[in-house]
């Protein structure tokens, strides 16, 4: 829950592609597959590539913090 206004509290979706989301890279994660979890399509992969200055999107270290930033479908 989400603290709006004094005494409102309203029901955030953590999952809403709306949102920036932070995730940190596990053993196994593509990026594809991440970009599919938060947008619910892996088309949207180049974006967060370019948007997280990713040289080999194709490897990702673990641990490694991707922001995948609210996208125009």
């Amino acid at each position: 829950m989400a603290y709006k206004t004094p005494g409102v509290y309203v029901q955030e979706n953590a999952s809403s592609p709306d949102l920036t989301h932070v995730r940190v890279v596990n053993e196994g994660d593509t990026l594809p597959l991440l970009c599919y979890q938060i947008y619910g399509d892996s088309k949207y992969y180049i974006e967060v590539a370019k948007v997280n200055k990713l040289q080999n999107f194709r490897y990702l270290a673990k641990r490694t913090k991707i922001k995948f930033p609210p996208l125009a479908k």
